[in-house]
């Protein structure tokens, strides 16, 4: 077999994503917030004051955005997306949501937002998807949306190995991540990332979204790690991952 190429960040172009994220839209597959949206949601509560208007940036299918709105003290939430086909099943998923006001393509960002509109701003499992020139652009725009102590709040998996989760394609002889991630992240990495860009750290940490997800949340967690540790079935089961997360204000 001949050497395998890996596709590397400079490889996913503007286009070549679009592409990828028009076309996943269309699986049949959970995205993360389907997943443990309403855990993320949940911790968040516990941690930061979850008011005022509220930007989904990177907001896939609309699932976060559509759990927010279940919540009628939450009366302005927005959502945004590289994805046009995205943008499309997020408006679909959202039209009946009275408290959803916007969801628009990046394309359109300053015709719809101001500078300083936003209390909140969730990147959720967005930032490993970015080339590092995205990346640095992603965080400077976000840090302009938000008000002056406004909230960024990252999730991002935890140092993920990228190689060990590519796949394969036959057709070409390259190897690509699964689910296009272009970044790993550790907590000392992702604190820097947003100091760099102008935030001041509250909290960046491990955590199982599972275990604000449900009241046996904290049981299935225990069973998981019994299965784990002490069987060492694990490859054989579908263990959520712990997840990096980070919370940060915008400073004055």
């Amino acid at each position: 077999m001949t050497e395998i190429i890996y596709k590397t960040e400079n490889d996913w172009t503007d286009e070549v994503t679009q592409r990828f994220w028009d076309y996943k839209v269309t699986e049949n597959h959970p995205y993360f917030t389907e997943e443990v949206g309403l855990g993320i949601i949940k911790m968040l509560k516990q941690k930061i004051e979850l008011k005022g208007k509220i930007l989904d940036y990177g907001c896939g299918n609309g699932t976060l955005i559509d759990y927010l709105s279940k919540d009628k003290q939450l009366s302005e939430i927005y959502g945004l997306d590289f994805s046009t086909d995205s943008v499309k099943e997020s408006n679909r998923k959202n039209e009946v949501n009275e408290n959803v006001k916007k969801i628009i393509h990046f394309s359109e960002l300053n015709q719809h937002f101001e500078d300083n509109m936003f209390d909140v701003v969730l990147l959720i499992e967005t930032i490993e998807h970015l080339r590092s020139d995205l990346l640095s652009n992603t965080l400077n725009i976000i840090n302009k949306l938000l008000k002056p102590g406004g909230h960024i709040v990252v999730t991002t998996p935890f140092n993920e190995n990228l190689i060990e989760n590519s796949i394969y394609c036959p057709f070409c002889n390259a190897a690509h991540h699964h689910m296009q991630h272009v970044q790993s992240f550790t907590i000392e990495r992702l604190s820097s990332v947003l100091t760099q860009h102008n935030f001041k750290p509250i909290e960046v940490n491990n955590t199982d979204f599972l275990y604000y997800q449900d009241k046996m949340a904290y049981y299935k967690i225990h069973t998981k790690w019994w299965l784990k540790y002490k069987l060492g079935i694990s490859k054989r089961l579908a263990f959520q991952k712990k997840h990096l997360f980070g919370i940060a204000q915008k400073k004055h």
